[in-house]
């Protein structure tokens, strides 16, 4: 799609991020069903003393979880920060595995 600034020029439209709110699948998932091609960078990986996430999880402020952070791009244009926290008979777990998406 096509559009015009006045005094500027004509520019082609980024295509639209939309979203059914009736369903829900992951970031990936949906990206692809769309035509878009996402990605995964990895900020950090790492214990943490739970802290600010303490009350959310259940867990006493000074217990350890395992906290992840990534960009989340699509067609290589960051479009989100996430950040993840686990509990840490989760975080054990998650350890084990490639969370690169």
């Amino acid at each position: 799609m096509l559009y015009r600034r006045a005094g500027k020029g004509t520019f082609v439209a980024k295509r639209h991020i939309g979203r059914d709110l009736l369903t829900f699948s992951g970031f990936s998932e949906e990206a692809v069903a769309r035509g878009f091609r996402p990605g995964t960078r990895h900020v950090t990986v790492g214990w943490r003393p739970a802290d600010a996430v303490a009350a959310a999880l259940d867990v006493p402020t000074d217990e350890s979880v395992l906290t992840i952070e990534r960009l989340r791009t699509i067609d290589d244009e960051v479009l989100a920060v996430e950040t993840v926290s686990f509990v840490a008979a989760i975080g054990r777990h998650m350890e084990k595995f490639d969370l690169a998406d």
